[in-house]
């Protein structure tokens, strides 16, 4: 019986040596899977930091065009007034050369 002890001691450490070797090769791939994870997070604040300075720079374009449409809405504004005060004189210019609007004084007939 000592054959059979001895190959059921060996059946028993291998049943161990098995499982612990599991268990190392569990540990050693999620390792790396722990240091990929950490990769790709560093990988990724830094295009989140990118996208966040892009951000500011379109939001900065975006802020200098409104600011333009602004000024420029004004500019139209204004020449539009101009627009209608020159209409104004040049209708008045009109009536007066036509003799319309031109204020006399009446002569005494003596």
């Amino acid at each position: 019986m000592a054959v059979n002890e001895q190959i059921e001691l060996l059946y028993k450490v291998g049943e161990i040596l098995a499982i612990v070797g599991g268990a190392a090769a569990i540990l050693w791939r999620v390792s790396r899977a722990v240091t990929r994870f950490e990769l790709i997070g560093m990988q990724q604040a830094e295009e989140i930091s990118e996208i966040k300075a892009s951000v500011e720079k379109i939001s900065t374009v975006v802020i200098d065009l409104a600011r333009q449409q602004v000024r420029l809405d004004a500019q139209t504004e204004r020449l539009n007034m101009l627009d209608k005060r020159q209409d104004e004189q040049m209708r008045l210019y009109e009536e007066l050369r036509r003799g319309v609007g031109f204020i006399t004084r009446d002569k005494p007939n003596h």
